[in-house]
């Protein structure tokens, strides 16, 4: 299921997975997408595994798997760029995870919550003393978080979160305190909006694939600013500016990001036929535009025609 080898060309499972909803809970089992409960601190991802979730005023949700082997490359990334050679991150990584959320309701008053992860991965050895002091190397992440927000009615809210991980001695904990007003959300609205400002502080052996690297890169520390805006439906245009330093050297850190999504309507969606062939460029984008180009004309390079709909940019 993981890698299907035809004619020298790899092709490998993006996210899929099967889903059982029942009165109280609901089961995912394949390979499901990770968001957790810490707004994007600690991971935005995908693993292989199962999940179950039980949906409450107080939810849980457990969480067991693998990630692919470049997921928690953890101090493996300072490695890379102080030494310009990283590891090559080829065992797969074990991963366990419990979350716990009090979720308001209707978007109004306080939320938050707590979370544990555990992770077994080898390659936490390689990064030697830029990931723990240990003898010998530490091979497990030990991560636990706290998050809490609350609602000013339907449009502000202010949020933030803690993680820490226990088993390492160098940028060992992460943290973002935001605040956001506005109505923007996936598949927006003409003219729906919304503002976002804050500090995040993201330890290279803490947010291992935390969604927050499309404004902060990671192993920095300082504050950012942002806007969205729908110009019409099912369109949104992102604006995120960030300004800082490394937690560890290199001095200052900067980074402007901008994004134009494109959403499609769920009735369009449940409209297509079993034909539809599937195409999610997530895994490239973050190494690039050519190369997300070069893996979509091997998949469809040979179909003599077909219709596109791109679900989201």
């Amino acid at each position: 299921m993981k890698y299907d080898t035809h004619a020298q060309k790899n092709f490998y499972l993006v996210r899929g997975w099967a889903q059982g909803n029942y009165d109280n809970f609901k089961i995912r089992i394949g390979k499901p997408d990770l968001y957790t409960n810490e707004d994007g601190l600690l991971w935005d991802t995908d693993y292989s595994g199962a999940d179950i979730q039980f949906d409450k005023r107080f939810q849980t949700r457990i969480f067991a798997g693998r990630f692919n082997a470049d997921t928690t490359g953890g101090g493996t990334r300072g490695y890379y760029y102080q030494n310009g050679n990283r590891a090559q991150d080829e065992d797969p990584v074990n991963f366990l995870g419990v979350n716990f959320q009090y979720v308001p309701e209707k978007n109004k008053g306080f939320y938050g919550g707590a979370a544990y992860y555990h992770i077994k991965d080898d390659d936490f050895k390689t990064a030697g003393k830029l990931y723990s002091d240990k003898a010998g190397g530490e091979d497990v992440a030990s991560v636990w978080s706290v998050n809490a927000g609350y609602w000013f009615g339907n449009k502000f809210r202010v949020y933030g979160a803690y993680a820490k991980n226990n088993k390492a001695d160098v940028e060992d904990y992460s943290w973002q305190a935001q605040a956001r007003y506005g109505n923007y959300a996936d598949r927006a609205k003409r003219n729906d909006w919304a503002v976002f400002a804050g500090c995040k502080h993201q330890g290279t052996n803490t947010s291992f694939s935390a969604i927050n690297r499309d404004d902060v890169i990671l192993g920095t520390k300082g504050w950012n600013v942002g806007a969205a805006w729908a110009p019409m439906d099912n369109v949104g245009v992102i604006l995120k500016y960030f300004n800082g330093k490394y937690i560890i050297g290199r001095g200052d850190a900067e980074k402007l990001f901008a994004r134009v999504e494109f959403f499609i309507d769920k009735a369009e969606v449940e409209n297509w036929t079993d034909e539809t062939i599937w195409f999610d460029a997530v895994p490239y984008a973050s190494v690039g535009i050519e190369k997300a180009k070069k893996v979509f004309d091997e998949a469809f390079g040979n179909l003599k025609s077909c219709n596109v709909t791109i679900l989201d940019i």
